[in-house]
C-alpha cells in the first residue's frame, strides 16, 4: 500500500497527522486508496484520546490481551487498529481505556462507558456479575463478528488428559479461568453448573503461571496470547523453561470470532452499533480487516515506537 496525501488538500493536515512509521499510539485507516495514521493523545495512565472535537465521540474499554490488543505494543494492536480506525474513519472521537477485563465489563454494562471489545459471543442465558439480576444480553449488544482465533486448554506436556473434544469428559478437572471472560456457551454453561473445579484468576499470566507450577491440569483461552504472554513476561530463557514444558491440547475447543459490545444504557448506542457495522462490513469487503491483521500481529513483537 503506498502512502498519500495527493487527493486529500492540505487543509486536511490540521487535523490528521501522516506517517509511514507509525507509533505505539498512531491509528490508522483506510479511505478511498489513501491510508491516514491518527496520532493518540494519552490522557492518563491507561487512558488515550483520538481526533479531539469529532463530530460524535466514543468512549471504548478494553484491557491488554497481546497480540490482538495491548497498550505497549505497535499500534496497539491489530484489534485496536480495526475498531477505533473504523470510528475514525466516520469523524468520531474516540477515547480508549485500558483496564484489567473485570473492570472493563463493569464500566461498559453499567454504562460508563460505550463500548466493551474484544469480546466473545454472549450466549443469551450469561449472567452479568456486575449488574446483579441482569442478563449480559439484556445489558450489552454485539456487533457483527469478524475474524478471532482459536480456543483451546494449555497443560503441561507430562499431564495426561483424555480429551478428543468433549468437554464433559472433564468432569471434575481443575481448570483456570479469568474472571469475567466468555469463552464458549458450552463450556461456560458446565463451568457455572460446577461441573469442572475452577480456579480464577485475574489474567492469562496469572493462569499460565499456577498452570507452570502445577497448582491446576488446565488454562483455557487463545494459546497465541499464552505464549505472547509467556514471552513478554519473561525473559528468553526462562519463557524457553515454560514453553518447553507447556503445550496446547488438541483438538482446540473452539475458533472464536470477536466482537464489539455495545452498552444498551449508552445514549444513542444503536446508531453507533449501526454504523459501525456498516464500515466493519466494507473493511471485510476491501480486505482492511486482513491486512491490519497481518501488519500488526507481525509488529506486535517488535518495540513499541514501530520502527523495525
Amino acid at each position: 500500500m503506498k502512502f498519500s496525501l495527493l487527493r486529500t488538500g492540505l487543509a486536511f493536515l490540521a487535523v490528521m497527522m501522516f506517517s509511514t512509521a507509525g507509533g505505539a499510539m498512531d491509528i490508522e485507516y483506510q479511505k478511498d486508496g489513501t491510508v491516514f495514521v491518527v496520532k493518540g493523545e494519552k490522557q492518563s495512565e491507561g487512558s488515550y484520546i483520538f481526533n479531539k472535537g469529532g463530530k460524535d465521540t466514543i468512549v471504548m474499554a478494553t484491557l491488554d490481551w497481546a497480540p490482538y490488543i495491548a497498550e505497549d505494543i505497535c499500534g496497539q494492536g491489530w484489534v485496536q487498529q480495526l475498531a477505533a480506525g473504523a470510528f475514525l474513519k466516520m469523524g468520531y472521537t474516540v477515547e480508549v481505556h485500558f483496564y484489567p477485563w473485570k473492570r472493563a465489563v463493569m464500566m461498559v454494562e453499567r454504562g460508563r462507558n460505550d463500548v466493551l471489545f474484544p469480546e466473545y459471543f454472549i450466549p443469551d442465558t450469561a449472567k452479568s456479575d456486575t449488574v446483579k439480576g441482569k442478563l449480559r444480553t439484556e445489558l450489552l449488544a454485539l456487533s457483527n463478528k469478524f475474524q478471532g482465533g482459536p480456543l483451546a486448554f494449555w497443560k503441561r506436556k507430562e499431564t495426561r488428559i483424555d480429551f478428543d473434544g468433549d468437554l464433559k469428559k472433564l468432569k471434575g478437572v481443575s481448570i483456570g479461568v479469568v474472571s469475567g471472560y466468555e469463552n464458549n456457551p458450552e463450556f461456560d454453561r458446565l463451568m457455572d453448573d460446577g461441573y469442572f473445579d475452577i480456579s480464577e484468576a485475574d489474567s492469562d499470566w496469572t493462569n499460565i503461571k499456577k498452570l507452570f507450577h502445577k497448582r491446576i491440569k488446565l488454562i483455557i483461552g487463545d494459546p497465541e496470547v499464552f505464549q505472547f504472554t509467556v514471552r513478554k513476561k519473561l525473559s528468553p530463557a526462562e519463557a524457553r523453561n515454560y514453553l518447553d514444558a507447556l503445550e496446547t491440547v488438541y483438538p482446540v475447543v473452539a475458533e472464536n470470532h470477536l466482537y464489539l459490545a455495545f452498552s444498551k444504557k449508552s445514549g444513542n448506542y444503536r446508531k453507533h452499533l449501526e454504523k459501525f457495522n456498516a464500515e466493519l462490513a466494507e473493511m471485510k469487503a476491501n480486505g482492511e480487516i486482513e491486512r491490519l491483521r497481518e501488519k500488526y500481529s507481525e509488529r506486535a513483537h517488535l518495540d513499541q515506537d514501530c520502527k523495525h
